[in-house]
């Protein structure tokens, strides 16, 4: 009986036993904590060297490519053994940027359909949102450029939780062309 109210009196080696119950607990917040926090950080740098890739792609004679290794370069410290896809489109305008294309409702039903006509802003043959034409294009166009970044994360906590072992950022950037040649502005009408 003495035993037992001696063991029940101990306090020694508590404190192990408290830490090793919350511990588990505090380091995957902790680990979840920094996993946000480095995100947050590549998605900075992505913003930053995409904006300052905009500027440069706008003048004449732009060298793509080395613009494109710059953002690599400025974002691979960050974001080790990261995959760059990089996307490129122009229009004309900043208002047809993401636009449904305008058409004719000739029967009524409010869907482009049946050869009615549409104009066709980014040219590939289909009455769709303005998603552009692939590529610089022309003075004075508007170009929307865009990167994703994939890269592995920092911990490996999420897979704990069924995520996914990488993470993705995405920058994007709207800047006109500089007015370097003049380019063809009539519009093309085509039927549905």
């Amino acid at each position: 009986m003495r035993l037992l109210r001696q063991l029940r009196d101990d306090q020694t080696g508590a404190a192990i036993v408290e830490f090793a119950l919350v511990a588990p607990t505090m380091i995957l917040l902790l680990a979840g904590v920094f996993e946000l926090g480095h995100t947050m950080y590549v998605q900075s740098i992505v913003n930053g060297a995409m904006q300052e890739a905009g500027r440069d792609s706008t003048v004449e004679n732009a060298a793509l490519g080395r613009i494109e290794a710059e953002v690599r370069n400025r974002v691979g410290p960050v974001a080790p053994g990261a995959t760059f896809t990089f996307r490129r489109a122009f229009h004309t305008d900043y208002a047809t940027i993401d636009k449904l294309e305008l058409f004719i409702d000739l029967d009524g039903d409010g869907r482009c359909n049946d050869g009615e006509p549409f104009e066709d802003l980014n040219d590939n043959g289909v009455h769709d949102r303005a998603r552009g034409k692939n590529g610089q294009g022309n003075a004075r166009d508007v170009v929307v450029f865009q990167v994703d970044v994939t890269y592995d994360r920092m911990f490996p906590m999420p897979s704990l939780k069924g995520w996914s072992a990488s993470n993705t950022v995405s920058g994007r950037t709207m800047l006109r062309n500089q007015p370097f040649r003049q380019q063809d502005k009539s519009k093309k009408v085509k039927n549905c």
